[in-house]
């Protein structure tokens, strides 16, 4: 496999994903125009992808982002990267 070709994969990836979500917000009607969301970002993988998915879908969607982080500091030291990384 190409390196060229191992680069796109993930480019390919990310826009199905990309498209995937929007379309599935504009079928089930999920914001309207002018919405306000509010992602609850915890820094890790998952919260963190959703975040930059919906940031992609707010340029083609007319919507306004926030982002939170509560920070429990139950994990300590990890808990602080995550708020540092977070912010």
């Amino acid at each position: 496999m190409s390196l060229s070709h191992h680069d796109s994969l993930p480019n390919r990836f990310r826009h199905r994903m990309r498209a995937a979500v929007e379309e599935t917000i504009v079928a089930y009607d999920m914001l309207q125009t002018g919405d306000s969301v509010l992602v609850g970002v915890s820094g890790g993988a998952d919260s963190v992808a959703l975040l930059h998915l919906l940031v992609a879908a707010s340029r083609t969607l007319p919507i306004r982002l926030g982002v939170v982080h509560l920070d429990h500091s139950l994990r300590h030291a990890e808990s602080d990267r995550d708020a540092e990384f977070v912010a």
